[in-house]
């Protein structure tokens, strides 16, 4: 299921369940973030309210979040909220306006989740602050035992029966190797090596309305919060490698001196 748009298909063989992360979600299990916040993470909402996913910001411009999120959406009624812990009634000076979307050219192909990526380009410049700045891309990859953090905003419960949380919210998770992650998902097609996984136990993990969101470690963005079977079940959490789409990254963020 992907964290982001509700959607449910479930798998007779493997009894899987894939669901969007989205709409609906928080990090189940996590607690506050700190109050000088998370400064890389931002909410993704409608102009109308209502945040529904997150996302990453890369520079003054570019935002990445889950191709998910962007998908089907006009991006005149979209706003990026950036800078504060908390979703809802942002100040104006904190709200950011779309000028363009970019989904991956192969997005849910040749299966459902597969390149869930996409970019988010600003109208105007994020105004870095302490509470505002962008988060380095991951080059080595990750190894057994490591340990990232996850964050997001969203549902209380799984059941679509709450308010999306208020308060922003982390939580630090396992990083799983990938023949593990591809068994404990009974070898299922939706799991390729574009996607890492992380687990912890029953009770925690992410949830409706992280998707988009970064998973990171040591100040760098190791993934883009996709897919999972909700929430905090005692399944792996997925996401869109960073390391892995880096050419998707380069090729349409202009400038790349940043990236060095």
């Amino acid at each position: 299921m992907l964290f982001g748009r509700v959607s449910l298909i479930v798998f007779l063989v493997g009894v899987l369940e894939r669901v969007t992360f989205a709409h609906n979600g928080r990090v189940i299990g996590g607690e506050d973030a700190p109050a000088e916040g998370i400064p890389y993470q931002v909410s993704v909402q409608y102009t109308s309210g209502g945040h529904f996913c997150g996302g990453s910001i890369l520079n003054e411009y570019w935002i990445v979040t889950a191709a998910h999120c962007l998908y089907g959406y006009n991006h005149e009624h979209i706003q990026v909220v950036a800078g504060t812990n908390d979703w809802e009634f942002p100040p104006e000076e904190l709200i950011y306006q779309p000028a363009e979307f970019i989904i991956h050219c192969q997005y849910e192909k040749p299966y459902d989740h597969h390149n869930d990526i996409g970019l988010i380009r600003l109208k105007t410049p994020l105004k870095f602050s302490e509470r505002i700045n962008k988060i380095e891309l991951a080059t080595e990859p990750l190894k057994e035992g490591d340990v990232l953090r996850i964050s997001g905003w969203g549902f209380i419960e799984n059941d679509g029966s709450e308010v999306p949380y208020g308060k922003l919210q982390m939580l630090n998770v396992n990083f799983l190797p990938y023949e593990q992650c591809r068994g404990a998902l009974s070898n299922s097609p939706l799991m390729d090596y574009s996607q890492i996984c992380t687990f912890n136990k029953k009770g925690e993990g992410v949830c409706f309305g992280d998707s988009g969101g970064p998973v990171a470690m040591d100040g760098k963005l190791y993934g883009v919060t996709s897919w999972g079977r909700p929430c905090g079940q005692g399944y792996p959490d997925m996401y869109s490698s960073i390391i892995y789409y880096h050419d998707f990254i380069r090729k349409h963020v202009k400038g790349c001196a940043w990236f060095n």
